[in-house]
């Protein structure tokens, strides 16, 4: 996925790796070194769920080159982001949502109840866990 859909919705622990990568050796051995300490959990390889050839090409890619390289709970999403948002609309999965916003008061970013302008967990109260109040758009940001 692009990197502003990635920023606009996610699920809480995604990582963006992005399309960037492309093929490249390096670029690839860098991707597994970053999560070399994660070996032993479980990942799920996902695009943007919107069937390129190109981007399944690099995922499947992606998703041998953690096997490989001894990452053996790798799972590989066939509808991507795609398929998780009748889920989050349905508020049956968590989901993060992060801000940009123009900048006010001399640069600074303000929120309500003192959270961060650029991430908001949403948490789904029959998950076990309160959904926090928080910025959720442009209305809420402090003048």
């Amino acid at each position: 996925r692009a990197e502003k859909s990635f920023l606009f919705a996610r699920l809480p622990t995604a990582v963006h790796i992005g399309p960037n990568i492309g093929f490249e050796p390096e670029l690839m051995a860098t991707m597994v070194a970053r999560f070399a300490e994660a070996r032993g959990s479980h990942f799920c390889v996902m695009g943007t769920g919107k069937a390129y050839a190109d981007e399944l090409n690099l995922l499947k890619i992606i998703a041998i080159t953690f096997i490989s390289h001894g990452f053996s709970h790798i799972a590989f999403a066939d509808e991507g982001f795609k398929g998780c948002i009748p889920y989050i609309k349905a508020e049956a999965i968590e989901y993060v949502r992060e801000y940009t916003a123009e900048k006010k008061n001399g640069g600074q970013l303000l929120c309500p109840q003192g959270l961060s302008p650029y991430a908001d967990v949403l948490r789904l109260p029959h998950l076990g866990r309160p959904r926090p109040r928080g910025c959720h758009g442009g209305s809420q940001w402090q003048q």
